[in-house]
Formats: structure tokens, sequence, C-alpha cells
């Protein structure tokens, strides 16, 4: 069989191994398995009960994080005679562990072959969408699949993104020959650029990219070009308060904020370094990427943050401080503070929980105080987080980027629930908002096309698209919360969930040149944006394809992906890596 036509193993293969599947390849094997699997599916459902709960998250979540503190002055909560309550008994746990076992045993042979029919598919659609980018814009950043042209981000200057984008997508998809193909283009690339990037969008897109396909390879190539990558990032952090500014020259190392910031730079920007970063220095054993990173966390856990304790979108890199308009005062899980909130707690998984700091500002201060000021309902009971507005109050409209909180609300709380910690009962409920902010999510894809828009907003009416903000760039939040459920808990309605998105964008998005985003989902007749996402390759198609794929192909309890859904490997810090980042 030719190796690029079938699933991986279920485990990790290294590049010394053939990643040929062994699914179903013996009749009798199958036999076996399946009598086995279903023997132990009822022993399983008759000991924990359900995988997980499929009855609507109560009306308001508060009280499950503020519990009263005095249980003298009234009935406990979930007491027969606290009706007036909003939330009258703690959700059940709806998971048990990472990885639940129901998450990697099938009950049905048929089910497991129609997750590999699904599999295949989005494969299939991988390799169009990259032979397609192969074909018209080899080397350069991204593709425009209508007019057959490219895009850089530096004119004149590609850093082939879309080839360091889609380097763990190849890997786990066992399209090896592609692989090596992009191996040797990379071999001659070279980023001593005397010309400024984001760093912000390179660090995500470049350096986690780099590091995972060493992780994965073991091509020893893929580190030093990480480390080559991460030491031209590092004059980012030389401003007055150590905080990154947005750009960097590749080759000078000169660096600055855009004008129109005055000196400032995103939340999520700055707090989006620490993955790679710490990563970078476990692997290679210099600490500078991890303490510069690190710094950035220290910096903005000691500032003062509003009275709600979330912390605003913009801050000046001289100073050090929040700023101090109205339009820097702005909380959002949207554009600008999305993934700062994401790597909290995912720095604490990477880490094997070994980062205190990080645990302290995700479980104690960042979701009981989402909770508190952002978590609403509209009117047909769809939970969403709103943004705030300083003293304006909160504004009823989410972002489609918002959609990954509630695969990090579920990732988060899991990571408790093997634990008899005091904080159990916080973890299950924040499962239980991931769960919910996911379905508001799935229900704003019911649009014309199946896509959902950039922007959507609540009213009277509920939720729907934001006037201006009707496009879809192919983007992949929605799907990284499917997977992540779905790996937590076994629940099939995620991965049909997937299938209907994976679905819209065959019909909707791809085209004879590859695949584009559309201009308004609302219309049944699409437009197209003429624009091959990155991000499409590495996110959106992965996220699926993993959401059909063997549940021990790339476990979450040993990888963490970064928010551009390059796996990065767990693991535990020596004295001096663990000193550094505290």
């Amino acid at each position: 069989a030719n190796k690029n036509t079938m699933l991986p193993t279920h485990r990790l293969p290294s590049r010394r191994e053939d990643p040929r599947a062994r699914w179903l390849r013996e009749p009798a094997t199958r036999c076996v398995l399946l009598l086995l699997v279903l023997i132990a599916g009822s022993i399983l459902l008759a000991l924990i009960g359900p995988a997980h709960d499929s009855s609507p998250a109560p009306k308001e979540f508060s009280e499950a994080y503020n519990p009263p503190q005095d249980k003298t002055d009234g009935p406990e909560v979930g007491s027969a005679s606290s009706q007036d309550r909003a939330v009258t008994e703690p959700p059940k746990p709806i998971v048990h562990v990472l990885d639940s076992p129901l998450s990697v045993l099938e009950p049905t042979l048929e089910h497991a072959v129609e997750m590999k029919r699904r599999a295949d598919a989005v494969r299939e659609a991988f390799l169009h969408a990259y032979g397609s980018y192969k074909k018209v814009a080899w080397g350069k950043d991204e593709l425009k699949p209508i007019s057959k042209k490219h895009h850089n981000w530096i004119t004149g200057h590609p850093l082939a993104l879309t080839v360091i984008d889609s380097l763990d997508t190849m890997f786990l998809m066992g399209l090896h020959d592609e692989f090596r193909e992009a191996t040797e283009l990379l071999r001659s690339l070279s980023f001593n650029i005397d010309r400024s990037v984001s760093v912000f969008e390179s660090n995500i897109r470049i350096l986690g990219g780099l590091l995972s396909a060493y992780q994965l390879s073991e091509d020893p190539f893929y580190l030093v070009a990480a480390k080559d990558f991460g030491d031209r990032l590092l004059p980012a952090f030389r401003s007055k308060s150590g905080l990154p500014v947005a750009t960097v020259n590749l080759a000078s190392g000169s660096s600055s904020n855009p004008s129109w910031n005055q000196n400032r730079n995103a939340l999520s920007e700055m707090g989006t370094l620490q993955v790679e970063m710490f990563t970078l220095s476990h692997l290679t054993g210099d600490n500078r990427y991890a303490t510069a990173a690190a710094n950035v966390i220290r910096t903005l856990d000691q500032l003062e943050k509003p009275s709600h304790g979330l912390y605003p979108i913009l801050v000046d890199t001289d100073s050090g401080q929040f700023g101090r308009d109205s339009s820097a005062k702005r909380i959002t899980y949207g554009a600008l503070g999305d993934s700062f909130y994401e790597y909290l707690v995912k720095v604490w998984l990477l880490t094997n929980e070994t980062a205190p700091r990080y645990h302290r500002m995700y479980y104690d201060e960042v979701v009981p105080a989402t909770v508190a000021t952002l978590v609403k309902q509209d009117a047909n009971g769809l939970t969403y987080l709103a943004e705030y507005l300083d003293q304006r109050g909160t504004k009823d409209k989410m972002d489609h980027l918002v959609c990954f909180a509630g695969g990090m609300f579920a990732l988060g709380a899991a990571a408790q629930l093997d634990s008899p910690s005091p904080e159990a009962r916080l973890a299950n409920d924040a499962f239980r908002l991931g769960a919910e902010i996911t379905r508001t999510c799935h229900e704003g894809h019911r649009t014309a096309t199946g896509l959902p828009p950039e922007i959507w907003h609540f009213d009277a009416a509920g939720i729907k698209p934001a006037s201006g903000a009707k496009h879809y760039l192919l983007r992949p939040e929605t799907v990284e919360s499917y997977f992540i459920l779905y790996r937590l808990t076994g629940d099939r309605k995620y991965q049909d969930w997937g299938w209907e998105l994976f679905e819209a964008i065959e019909r909707h998005c791809r085209l004879e040149g590859g695949y584009s985003g559309v201009r308004d989902v609302t219309e049944d007749r699409v437009h197209h944006d003429d624009f091959q996402q990155s991000f499409f390759l590495a996110e959106t198609l992965k996220y699926l394809y993993l959401l059909y794929a063997p549940a021990d192909l790339v476990p979450l309890k040993e990888w963490v992906f970064n928010t551009e859904a390059h796996p990065q490997r767990r693991f535990t810090p020596d004295a001096s890596l663990l000193k550094a980042i505290q």
C-alpha cells in the first residue's frame, strides 16, 4: 500500500519507522477487539455512568464559583429549600481524567470505519490545499488560489510560511515524502533578512512549527533552525520594561511598536510567547528564551488590575503599565486578548504542572473573574463571553476567535479532575462552561453556508452575524474546541459537528486552485477572498484530522498545542529552567 494513503499508527512514529496504520488489518483481530470493546464499555458505563452531561447549562455560572461564605445563613447550594438560587446543584463531573478511555475505545466497527473515511477525506483536502500551493507558490508564504498568485509577509523575501506551518500536519498525516521534500527546501532558507516581522505571528507560526517538526521527526536540523530563529526574536525584549515590542528586524535586531499604537503592544502578543520560548530553552539548555518570556508574565501579574481582576488589552512597553484610555482598557477573549489566557493554563500543563504562578493566575484569578464579568446568556440560553468596555459595561458581541475558549476551559478543568484538590468543584463548573461556549459556537454556524462569521452579536432575538463582519477566513477555533472536547468526553456529537463544518468548507471554500475564505457566510452564492491562509493547513485541517484519527495520536496528556496548533511535548523543567520561569 502507498504510505501516503494510510493513517499513521496510534503512537507517534519516529523518523526511522514506517507509519502504516494497523487498523482493521486482520479479520480475526477485529472480531476479538470488538468483543473486548463491548465488554469493556459495559463495565466502564456501569462504573462511571454516562461520559457526558447533555443537560443544558444553568442560567448562571457565577454562584458555583462564588459559593456563600457563611453556611449558617441559609441552606447549602443544592438543598431542597434553596429553590430561589440560580444554581440549585453543582453539575456532576463530565470527565474523570485527561484522554478518558471513552475517547479511545470505539463501541462499533462501523464507527471506526466511518472515522477512518472522514480522516482520509480531511487528508485528501490537505493534499489538495498543499498541492495547489506547491504548483503556484512553492517556497513563498501563502497562496492566492483564484488569481494563481502568492503573498509574502516581506515583499521579495519569502519565509516559506505555508511550508513551515504545514510540517507537523504532514508528519501526523503520514505524508513523509512531502515532509522530506519540505525539509530539503527549508535547508536552503535563511532567516537573515533585513526586514521586520511580527514577533507574535512569527513566534507561533515559525518558531512553533520548527519546534514541533523537531520533536516529531527527531531531525536535528529543525532544532538548529529553531534556535537560530529564537535568537532573532530575543532583541524584541530590549524595551525599558523588558516587555516585547510588536516587530523585530530579523537581521539587525531593531524593534518597535507601530506608530498608531502609541508605543503599546497587545496583551495577546506579549502573553503568547511562553510555550515556544520555554520549549526552546528546555530543548537547547539555553535559558535566555525562557527568562525573557517569563518576565512578561511576572510583570503583568504584578500590575494593578481593574477591580474585576482581568487584563486590559494594551500595555505600554516602556512604562510596563496598562494603557489609560478607554480603548486600551477593553477586556476581551477575542482579538488582542485571546491567547494570553490560553497560554496561562497551557504553560501549567506544558511544564507538567510545575509552574505555580501560571496555575494561580489561571485557576484562582482568571477563571472566576471571567465568570463574574464576561459570561452571559442570550434569550435562547446560549452562553457566550461578552466584551468589557470599562465603565460602560459589557458589549454583547463575541469574535469567532473566542471559540478557542471552549476547549481551553475544558482542558484546564480536566487537568484538575483527577486530583482530590479543593479546586475540583470549580474545575467541573469550568468544564461545563467550556462545553456551553462550544455549543454556542456550533449554533453560530447555522448560516446559509454552514460557515461561521468573524463576529457574532447577541440580542433579544439571539445570536446573529455582526454587520460588516460576516466573512469567514478558514478559521480553526471552533473545530479546535470540538477536538479537545471529543478527546475529553468521547461524545460523538463533536465529531459530527466537525464533519458539518468540513462539508461546508468543501462546498463553499474549495476551488480548483486550492481553498479560499468567503466574504459573506449569509449568502448562498459565495464570493471568495482569494486567500488560502497558512493556518488553514496548520490548524483547521489538523484539528479536523485529529478529530477522526486514533486518540493516542498526539495524546493530550503528553502534548500541548500552541495557539497555531503546533504540538509541543510536555516536560518537567530541570532546576535551572524552573527557576527561570518562576
